[in-house]
């Protein structure tokens, strides 16, 4: 009983849920990274947090297939969208240096593992801190002040 409504309680983030009894968040953040634990699946939760906490603008670095602008459109100059260091072109420099405000972060593309070598820092900033909030279990929030 305890099993199911555990797993129940997180639809329908239950590809970033892990039991209770696992490892803290942090340790199950990084043992999963990849599309085992986010898909970009949070993006409907995210729009609602960002209403319910009367968030203006978020930096947004997006892991998945699912398009931001469904649920953020560009009339509403939500989102600055953060391209992960795909190429040269994409990239912010080799580690990015956040400016102040909240910078929202999907859990798969902490770890660097998809990036040339050079951009394997690239989240630095953000490694090496807990978020502030985590919102649909994959989407990690960081207010940078």
């Amino acid at each position: 009983a305890w099993m199911s409504v555990s797993v129940l309680s997180q639809y329908p983030y239950t590809i970033s849920y892990f039991n209770e009894l696992s490892h803290d968040a942090a340790s199950r953040r990084w043992a999963l990274s990849d599309s085992n634990i986010d898909w970009g699946h949070g993006l409907p939760a995210l729009r609602r947090w960002c209403l319910r906490n009367h968030v203006k603008l978020i930096h947004l670095s997006l892991f998945g297939g699912d398009p931001h602008f469904r649920y953020f459109p560009d009339r509403e100059n939500m989102v600055d969208l953060v391209a992960p260091p795909w190429n040269d072109e994409v990239a912010r420099g080799l580690v990015l240096t956040p400016e102040p405000g909240i910078w929202v972060i999907s859990v798969s593309l902490l770890s660097g593992q998809f990036w040339e070598p050079k951009y394997r820092d690239y989240y630095r900033a953000f490694q090496q801190r807990e978020p502030d909030e985590v919102v649909a279990g994959s989407l990690l929030v960081y207010r940078i002040h």
